[in-house]
């Protein structure tokens, strides 16, 4: 019965590669919960949530391609999954912001940051929260079975992300005597990493998930 309804999902979408990163990502986390001497409570945050959104990624594409439009409410359910699935990008994003900073010097400037950091991360929400009410970014075709993304999905679900992590960076790169070398190697070679991820899914659509599995792989690279 299972790999009946995995077979039916992967004909329209391949999870292979987020299944695998997830199940890496698990692991992971077990590892950096049981040594918490030698990682930070920030770190141990930014692993849970991006493997928490990866597993999200791989139910939400399971319920859509499984729910029965029948089903009460079939389509606001799978539009809230949805939502919240996209929403894993920004909160990684912003949890990664969160472990920078534990490693900075308070200052004037980190503080400005800080501030507008968590304004656009609240305004990431709120786009959200209304599309929950009119699917505008992220939207579900039962009849023909595929994701319906806007644009508003690229600049939203996908850019404000990328900009809070670019910002977050860039605070790395104005405190980087706070940093070793192999810190900063490993930030900015997870970051092009996801980057890859989140440009070769949008230009893909939604026919392989890869996305939140490059979070996953990022991590393990900020980790090691």
């Amino acid at each position: 019965m299972i790999e009946e309804i995995l077979e039916h999902i992967t004909t329209d979408v391949n999870v292979n590669f987020e299944e695998v990163a997830a199940t890496f990502g698990a692991i992971l986390c077990v590892f950096v919960l049981l040594d918490r001497k030698n990682n930070l409570r920030s770190f141990r945050v930014m692993c849970i949530v991006t493997v928490a959104s990866d597993f999200l990624d791989i139910i939400v594409t399971y319920v859509s391609f499984t729910i029965n439009p029948a089903f009460p409410y079939a389509h606001f359910w799978v539009v809230l999954l949805n939502t919240l699935n996209y929403c894993g990008f920004g909160c990684i994003a912003f949890a990664l912001f969160k472990y920078l900073r534990s490693y900075m010097r308070p200052t004037q400037g980190l503080h400005q940051a800080n501030i507008l950091m968590n304004t656009v991360f609240a305004i990431y929400l709120v786009c959200h929260g209304l599309n929950v009410l009119h699917p505008y970014i992220i939207d579900f075709d039962f009849k023909q079975q595929h994701f319906i993304r806007t644009p508003y999905s690229f600049v939203i679900g996908y850019g404000f992300p990328l900009l809070i992590v670019t910002m977050a960076l860039i605070q790395m790169v104005l405190h980087n005597k706070e940093f070793t070398r192999k810190q900063q190697t490993t930030l900015t070679v997870s970051y092009i990493i996801v980057l890859c991820g989140v440009l070769f899914q949008a230009v893909i659509d939604a026919k392989v998930l890869i996305a939140h599995g490059t979070g996953v792989v990022a991590v393990f690279v900020a980790y090691f």
